[in-house]
């Protein structure tokens, strides 16, 4: 006997943290990358974009990644969630989408070996940074591909740093931008990720990479504390 689709599971309610979705058809992230290039969501596009997909109430949308600082590591025009300016556009999306009764979490991350160098250059002049302040690093010596250079690798006080740098961007997207919550972006390549998974390879020092696994968890801890 066939089951109408609206007494599925699919279309039931589920309650995630404090809220409550009205079904469980998720708005994907997807990298629409419609930022200008300070990092800062066009908001002559990007709120009617989520609004498209958060239209039925209870809906919950996930944003593409925002990249928690310039000195998180960059590739052109993805969002950033770290100037005012940045924030301020984010709440234009947090507000339409609201508006209709929905829900919107961000995600923040930092992007590591997957990193493009030659941004950080552009960067350094956009943001008036020092050139000694920008590294193309991650938790390893593995390069992103063989077309890829090898990127530094992060010390132990740089990644208690990048801890830092997280729970603040986590902070401002919940405090600031009025996001329901945030979400680690989980890639093979990206910081976040990077960090927990640091099995040892050859020439690797095998306590080097237990100390980044238990600093990727207290970064994850560090970030959620920040909210309560």
């Amino acid at each position: 006997m066939d089951t109408p689709a609206a007494n599925t599971v699919l279309f039931c309610p589920s309650k995630i943290g404090n809220g409550i979705i009205s079904n469980r058809i998720i708005m994907a992230p997807m990298a629409r990358l419609r930022n200008c290039r300070l990092h800062v969501p066009l908001v002559s596009m990007v709120p009617a974009y989520f609004a498209g997909g958060a239209s039925y109430p209870g809906t919950l949308a996930i944003s593409e990644m925002a990249i928690i600082s310039p000195r998180a590591y960059d590739y052109p025009h993805p969002p950033g969630i770290w100037t005012n300016e940045q924030v301020a556009a984010w709440k234009a999306v947090t507000a339409t989408v609201h508006a209709q009764g929905s829900h919107i979490y961000l995600q923040i991350g930092a992007l590591g070996r997957a990193a493009h160098p030659l941004v950080f250059e552009e960067d350094v002049a956009l943001f008036g940074l020092s050139k000694d302040s920008i590294q193309f690093a991650a938790s390893s010596l593995i390069p992103y591909s063989k077309d890829h250079p090898i990127p530094v690798e992060l010390t132990t006080e740089e990644i208690k740093a990048l801890i830092k740098i997280f729970a603040t961007a986590a902070r401002r997207a919940v405090n600031d931008a009025d996001f329901v919550v945030w979400k680690f972006t989980t890639a093979t390549a990206f910081s976040s990720t990077s960090l927990s998974k640091t099995r040892p390879t050859s020439g690797q020092n095998p306590t080097a990479a237990t100390l980044r696994t238990v600093l990727s968890l207290q970064l994850r801890l560090c970030a959620r504390l920040s909210m309560l």
